[in-house]
């Protein structure tokens, strides 16, 4: 399905000076490398000759894919980068990744295990990191909900240490500039722990000058790239802390730099646009709301100013990176000595609070213990363990269908918070809380069902519970949120039936439910703040037959159009991917499209898009191809 890619590598024309020299020790030697030698035999057997279901990730530069490894490499879990050979990383990028990365030797720099160049491939084999980019986590709002405010702290810490030991930690006369520092080139491995990854890009140079500068082309990703960089072509060490800086406010506010939203005002706009709007008066406005009630206020305050100095225009305002660390950590000091329900509770007091909340035949006693459930599931992560694991589930399933609105107020919620545990998600619906939460949607005040459309889409995350929540009922409720609720409550109920539309199953009652009027009506509204999410539904219910009439009859042409034209990079790429699919089944509608100007929209997407962009465009295009070739014969005729 579609989820948000990455914008694409920039590689503009080389830069009218010479790039600076590597360092001796730091070049790129065949010996030192031989040991690191790994054969295709093993890389064919460990991928399974590059089986498409152990693709892992893949861009621009090729494709990567998880393996396991002989005993003779340890049986070791890897990652298994395999360059396209006609992609922007060529072999100059291939080899200057090798001579790089053979030699880092760092816990925040992902491991080198070894490389293959047999038969003229290039590949790089690394250690496998578990949880996976942190842009992955980044594209997925409950996956990032999952990531607490501290663990978001010593993410960042952990990158910070990384970049820091590629400026600094070298060696007297090596110094590294990545160039190319973005969420998806921050690894995390089963504990969390920050890699920095992916030097195909980054350039070294000497140490002893107090302000290296390189002579390059411009390379990077834009929306994380220096603005100075980009205009000088002059690469500095502040430019990686420019482009860190984009990172540490992704990660404050729980959403892609690339990616635009409304941040509690009518327009649309992206991340770094809302930092800088706002850092002076309401600098709360980019908090993701996920984490708002867990931050304390002097160390978001102490994170956001050093975040602010990080994308300052003036180069001289920038910090180092060991600045950058020392300030995070304070602002992680701060957090971790506040005192508050983020402290895991004691068991006994968890165990003690459930049994009143099973035992006790007072209404308002309930009321309470469901109160404090509510705020120990709000704190650690242990705390949510703890509570299922006492058995309060049922319980609180039961009190979602109490009259007393607080009480059924504080049960949701208390569930709710319990499901980021995930863990909790199958207990939560087979202890048959799904009913009880759809009653709350379909009864309860517009809070109350903003609450519970939040929590079904943080169930629905597990494939194994979207059957079950879609035939509990969810979704016809969750489509009437969709059109009569509130912004936030419109944000979950998309982001529920998208997760639930992943069952096809779903995608049949969604569409029973007449789901497809009211996304093309949010996709056609002018300043509409659920384009994206829009988008996204309709691109997996136009795989069905009926999703495909659907959209057809709704006058989609028009509207998918205009979105290739001016949507952001993935609301296009989705909007061709829609197109395609309806043209699958009435040639009227590519002519539709071709009478409406697409064609041109289409070159422009080819030629600058995103990879899966070009390649959407690239077949709609064919598309428009042979039906003029058939127009032709058909005029001969």
């Amino acid at each position: 399905m579609n989820v948000p890619r990455i914008p694409h590598l920039l590689l503009l024309p080389p830069y009218p000076y010479t790039s600076s020299p590597i360092s001796k020790d730091m070049s790129f030697s065949r010996i030192s490398l031989e040991s690191y030698l790994i054969p295709l035999e093993e890389i064919n057997r460990a991928t399974e000759n590059f089986n498409q279901q152990r693709c892992i990730g893949g861009g621009g530069f090729g494709a990567v894919y998880k393996g396991q490894l002989s005993e003779r490499w340890q049986n070791l879990a890897a990652a298994i980068k395999r360059l396209s050979r006609d992609s922007f990383q060529g072999e100059r990028e291939f080899r200057n990744e090798l001579e790089l990365i053979s030699k880092f030797h760092h816990e925040n720099i992902i491991s080198f295990i070894g490389y293959c160049d047999e038969d003229k491939e290039m590949i790089i084999v690394y250690e496998y990191a578990m949880n996976g980019s942190l842009d992955y986590h980044l594209q997925d709002p409950h996956k990032m909900s999952c990531i607490t405010w501290t663990q978001r702290l010593m993410i960042c810490i952990g990158a910070a240490r990384g970049l820091s030991y590629l400026h600094s930690g070298l060696g007297e006369h090596n110094r590294v500039i990545h160039r190319d520092v973005k969420s998806s080139n921050i690894l995390l491995d089963n504990n969390l722990v920050a890699k920095v990854c992916d030097f195909g890009l980054s350039k070294s140079g000497p140490r002893n000058q107090s302000d290296t500068q390189i002579y390059t082309r411009v390379a990077g990703t834009q929306f994380y790239m220096d603005p100075a960089y980009h205009e000088s072509g002059i690469l500095r060490k502040e430019s990686d802390v420019y482009s860190f800086g984009v990172v540490l406010f992704e990660i404050l506010s729980g959403m892609l730099v690339y990616h635009e939203k409304s941040f509690g005002d009518d327009c649309q706009q992206n991340l770094i646009t809302a930092v800088r709007r706002y850092y002076n008066k309401e600098p709360h406005k980019v908090i993701d709301p996920n984490i708002r009630d867990q931050i304390d206020t002097r160390a978001f305050d102490a994170f956001q100013e050093i975040a602010y100095e990080c994308i300052s225009f003036n180069l001289m305002e920038r910090p180092t990176m060991d600045k950058v660390i020392e300030r995070i950590e304070k602002a992680l000091t701060i957090q971790t000595h506040k005192p508050s329900a983020s402290i895991p509770a004691a068991r006994s007091m968890i165990e003690s609070v459930v049994y009143k909340l099973k035992y006790s035949a007072s209404p308002d006693e309930q009321q309470i213990a469901a109160s404090e459930i509510h705020l120990l599931a709000k704190g650690h992560d242990d705390n949510r363990v703890a509570i299922v694991q006492a058995g309060a589930i049922p319980m609180l399933s039961h009190l979602l269908g109490s009259p007393d609105t607080l009480t059924q107020e504080h049960a949701l919620n208390a569930i709710l918070n319990l499901s980021i545990h995930d863990e909790n998600k199958g207990i939560i619906v087979s202890s048959g809380a799904v009913p009880g939460i759809i009653y709350v949607l379909q009864e309860g005040n517009m809070e109350a069902q903003e609450n519970a459309a939040a929590t079904l889409f943080s169930l629905s995350s597990m494939d194994k519970n979207r059957v079950t929540i879609g035939s509990a009922g969810a979704i016809p409720p969750l489509v009437l949120l969709l059109s009569e609720g509130t912004q936030r409550g419109k944000r979950d109920a998309s982001i529920a039936l998208y997760n639930l539309c992943m069952y096809q199953g779903n995608r049949i009652r969604a569409l029973k439910a007449d789901v497809v009027p009211i996304l093309m009506k949010l996709l056609g509204e002018p300043h509409g703040v659920l384009k994206d999410e829009s988008l996204a539904i309709l691109v997996i219910l136009s795989s069905q037959a009926e999703g495909k009439l659907a959209i057809g009859k709704e006058a989609a042409v028009p509207i998918l159009v205009e979105v290739i034209g001016n949507g952001s990079p993935r609301m296009k790429e989705n909007a061709v991917g829609i197109l395609i699919e309806i043209c699958s089944i009435n040639q009227k509608y590519l002519v539709e499209a071709q009478e409406l100007g697409v064609k041109e929209k289409l070159m422009d997407l080819l030629h600058h898009g995103t990879d899966r962009g070009r390649r959407k465009a690239g077949h709609l295009l064919e598309k428009m191809s042979r039906l003029a070739e058939q127009q032709k014969l058909f005029a001969r005729a």
